[in-house]
């Protein structure tokens, strides 16, 4: 019995059947869909995965996609709070942009080397 992509429902023999880590399972995509998510990463994958109905091990699936969401979410929020120290301390230096238009107004970073060099050294500080 042939075996279907999750994402077209279309069968797949065994000669066109292609595996791709979607999260922390393998999936079953044909040749078509395989080249259209390959590109995505684990997260996305999964993601797409699940929004199908079709994954298999939706819960392990589902899992992997919280934790990760969590991880990303407490890392966002540090960075954010480093940021704010920094910026009050007057030792960051950053760029204001305002649109004329609309009025939004959006912060970028001078050195974003500066920032990678700063995350290199606090991961090996532990």
């Amino acid at each position: 019995m042939a075996d279907q992509c999750i994402f077209c429902r279309e069968e797949v023999g065994l000669l066109q059947k292609r595996k791709l880590w979607c999260g922390n399972t393998v999936q079953i995509l044909c040749g078509k869909c395989y080249k259209k998510y390959e590109s995505l990463s684990a997260v996305e994958r999964a993601e797409a995965a699940l929004a199908t109905g079709r994954a298999e091990d939706s819960t392990m699936l589902r899992e992997y996609v919280e934790r990760i969401r969590t991880i990303k979410e407490a890392k966002q929020e540090k960075i954010r709070e480093e940021e704010a120290n920094r910026l009050m301390s007057g030792s960051l230096e950053m760029n204001v942009l305002r649109c004329e238009d609309c009025g939004k107004t959006e912060f970028f970073i001078y050195d974003l080397e500066e920032i990678r060099e700063a995350r290199k050294n606090e991961q090996e500080l532990g």
